[in-house]
């Protein structure tokens, strides 16, 4: 995985937000550019990456699993006009994904 910044993460062309809640004194954050809601936080930087790690790998079995093709995390406006699908079957299983 390579670091982008300060405010993001990669890994396997998902790229993650970064933030931090002082109430809670934890990090936290959010795969980006994907309809799928995945999560992640931890209260070091490296329980941080792993939690996204694993918050991904989780995301790409749901997805072999429902035999569906699993949405990269948008980088431009290509990919933006990519992830704006109308495919049925993937937008249901992003909903159920985000609900299991």
């Amino acid at each position: 995985m390579k670091k982008l910044n300060n405010n993001t993460l990669t890994f396997k062309e998902y790229i993650g937000s970064i933030n931090f809640s002082p109430e809670d004194n934890c990090l936290f954050g959010k795969v980006l550019g994907i309809e799928a809601s995945i999560t992640y936080e931890g209260t070091t930087p490296d329980e941080l990456r792993q939690d996204f790690i694993t918050g991904i790998e989780d995301y790409l079995q749901y997805c072999k699993d429902k035999n569906i093709e699993p949405q990269k995390s948008v980088t431009n406006r290509r990919d933006v006009a990519r992830n704006v699908s109308t495919n049925k079957p993937r937008r249901e299983a992003s909903k159920q994904f985000q609900n299991s």
